[in-house]
């Protein structure tokens, strides 16, 4: 192998490095976006019973 392509396999890592991160970033991100919707949609059912139960 000559350092041309020893050059180009490190960047070709770096990348899928990088596009790794990325994804991992983002799917957590995705991740933290659904527990607090989620958490907000069981915080209204929860006032809704807890509203109907009072009414009643």
């Amino acid at each position: 192998m000559n350092e041309k392509e020893i050059e180009m396999r490190n960047v070709w890592n770096d990348v899928k490095r990088a596009v790794g991160f990325i994804v991992c970033v983002v799917l957590l991100l995705i991740a933290l976006l659904a527990v607090l919707i989620f958490s907000k949609i069981n915080a209204g059912i929860y006032a809704c019973v807890f509203y109907l139960s009072y009414m009643i």
